[in-house]
């Protein structure tokens, strides 16, 4: 944990010991704060109360199971697809802060091992302007294998804390741009109040750059009408706000309560916090989603180009297994 941290943390910093150093980072060690006593792990802050620690506990235990690099690029053609999306949307994202400030704040949700933070990094390294970057996730050995890497390559404006989304640890508009992509929204408890907290951290005028699942995706509207049986179960299950998704991991499964989004919802939602959606995408629209393969078959190639050129094209936007979105705070 770098000292700078603590600057964008939402209390009084009473006491600081340093049981280990690296370098400038504390790697072992805790802080004594008005929030209450937390722990610094191999250099990662563990920055959760007692209350959310127990209510996620089974979730960040599921998280223990799966790999921080289950989604490289180089595992399939799929992946490859989602992060070709993905980077779009990061790219269109930080084009929408003009002018580009002479210090940015990242504040990346959901981060894991940390695969926008480094597409972050040389965006705001091509774009010439001072920046810190915050990633944030509920899974301390994704949060573990980012620190190793920033050591690696002795990056000292990234750092990491262990929180959830809903709870948040820093002081209202700290950050000029939050990132939420790939899974955070969808699995946070309480999303509503993640939406709240994202809104409360942007600064004025600050950046939005998320994906949520669509509960109404095409290649699930096709799966229902194909199975009596999957409709019987989507109806009966209609009213809950969150689903069990099974996660493969080591021949078994860990199931990941996860919450699916309808486009009206997600307006309503980011309206509520004063967000407003500027730009929208459809992430496997055209292409339906079988991470079960790896290659391309010749028409999934022909699929993939099409929906390359059409992410934010009306209808297609809406619906994709995901939805990306970009949206900006509103002045106060």
């Amino acid at each position: 944990m770098y000292f700078w941290l603590l600057e964008y943390l939402n209390c009084d910093v009473l006491e600081i010991f340093e049981g280990k150093k690296l370098g400038d980072e504390i790697y072992n060690g805790f802080i004594r704060t008005s929030r209450g006593v937390f722990y610094v792990q191999r250099g990662v802050l563990f920055f959760m109360d007692k209350i959310i620690y127990k209510k996620y506990r089974k979730i960040i235990g599921a998280y223990r199971q799966i790999s921080p690099f289950s989604w490289l690029e180089y595992r399939s053609d799929w992946i490859k697809h989602l992060r070709y999306a993905l980077r779009k949307i990061l790219l269109d994202g930080f084009m929408i802060l003009r002018p580009i400030k002479k210090h940015t704040d990242v504040l990346a949700l959901g981060c894991g091992a940390g695969w926008e933070i480094w597409r972050i990094l040389s965006l705001l390294n091509r774009l010439g302007t001072e920046y810190n970057i915050l990633g944030c996730d509920i899974a301390i050995n994704a949060l573990i294998e980012t620190k190793k890497i920033t050591r690696r390559r002795n990056i000292k404006n990234v750092d990491v804390v262990c929180c959830a989304s809903e709870d948040l640890p820093f002081k209202d508009s700290s950050f000029d741009i939050v990132t939420a992509i790939f899974g955070v929204l969808d699995h946070s408890l309480n999303f509503i109040k993640a939406f709240r907290e994202i809104s409360r951290v942007l600064k004025s005028g600050g950046v939005l750059i998320a994906t949520v699942l669509n509960k109404f995706a095409l290649d699930w509207i096709f799966k229902v009408i194909r199975s009596p049986n999957l409709l019987k179960k989507t109806i009966r299950h209609a009213d809950k706000t969150h689903a069990r998704i099974r996660i493969p991991v080591r021949g078994a499964h860990v199931r990941i309560p996860t919450h699916f989004y309808n486009v009206f919802e997600l307006r309503n939602l980011t309206k509520l916090y004063r967000l407003k959606i500027v730009k929208m995408y459809g992430i496997f629209s055209m292409l339906f989603p079988d991470f079960k393969k790896k290659k391309f078959s010749c028409h999934h190639k022909i699929l993939s180009a099409m929906e390359k050129k059409m992410l934010g094209c009306p209808v297609i936007n809406t619906i994709g297994r995901y939805i990306g979105f970009i949206a900006k705070k509103m002045n106060d």
